[in-house]
This record gives C-alpha cells, sequence and structure tokens, in this order.
C-alpha cells in the first residue's frame, strides 16, 4: 500500500518570503506541486517548497489539511522548531 505523506508548503515569489504557508496530504512532494499550481493558478507563484513533516495513518487523496488540523500541526510544529533550535544552541 502506498503512504500518505503530510507536507508542509510554503509558496510565493523567488527572494521574497512565503506569502502562503499550507499543510497538505499528497504521496509525493511532485504530485503536490503539480495540484498546488494549479490551485493557485492565477497567482503566478513561482516559488513551490515542499517540506515533508509527517505520514498520514490513512490512505488520502491530494489535499489541502482542514483549518482545524493545520492549526493544530502549526502549534506543534512551532515547538519542535523550538526545541530543535534550543539543542543545538
Amino acid at each position: 500500500m502506498k503512504r500518505t505523506y503530510i507536507y508542509r508548503l510554503e509558496v510565493g515569489y523567488d527572494k521574497k518570503p512565503p506569502e502562503v504557508i499550507e499543510f497538505f496530504y499528497a504521496p509525493n512532494a511532485k504530485r503536490l506541486i503539480q495540484y498546488a499550481q494549479t490551485m493557485y493558478h492565477d497567482k503566478k507563484y513561482n516559488k513551490y517548497k515542499p517540506v515533508k513533516v509527517g505520514i498520514s495513518r490513512d490512505k488520502e487523496p491530494i489535499r489541502m489539511i482542514s483549518s482545524f488540523e493545520a492549526a493544530y500541526l502549526k502549534k506543534n510544529m512551532n515547538g519542535e522548531f523550538y526545541s530543535e533550535r534550543y539543542e543545538t544552541e
């Protein structure tokens, strides 16, 4: 069975901070970027940076994670980034 991963996708323009940061379910980064390019077609973004942050327990179609789930993930990601930064100092 193929796995479904959880990605944090940062979208924007080159040499600028990301304008959009969202979480998605996707089987791989390449398919996620294709999905996001269609989703944000009218904005003409040229920078898509997917970061794998986890694995889904269930097989999911490519889709954006709900705002409730995303808020939970963002809260937990901030804690992990802080602890990683703290450990390296």
